[in-house]
């Protein structure tokens, strides 16, 4: 089984998928990457047209529960960057 996973370009989304990219997990499927901006990702989950995909925080309303959550993620970066707590 082949699945598609999408991300940016950005660093911090490649980060995401490095492993599974580079074989470093033993996996039952193989990875096809799609890069494409994260604009692009929002619209074809919204639509359910790729297996896996970064997506942003404000396209979860429109993509319902044509997707899980998964509990693994991430985004990197400096000062104000993110979400943080207040204070």
């Amino acid at each position: 089984m082949e699945l598609l996973i999408g991300h940016s370009p950005d660093p911090d989304d490649a980060f995401m998928f490095y492993a599974l990219k580079k074989g470093l997990i033993k996996a039952s499927f193989t990875v096809r990457e799609f890069l494409v901006d994260i604009e692009t990702l929002n619209k074809l989950a919204i639509h359910g047209r790729i297996d896996v995909t970064a997506v942003s925080t404000h396209a979860m309303a429109y993509i319902g529960s044509k997707y899980y959550i998964l509990r693994v993620g991430a985004s990197m970066g400096g000062l104000r960057y993110g979400p943080r707590r207040r204070g």
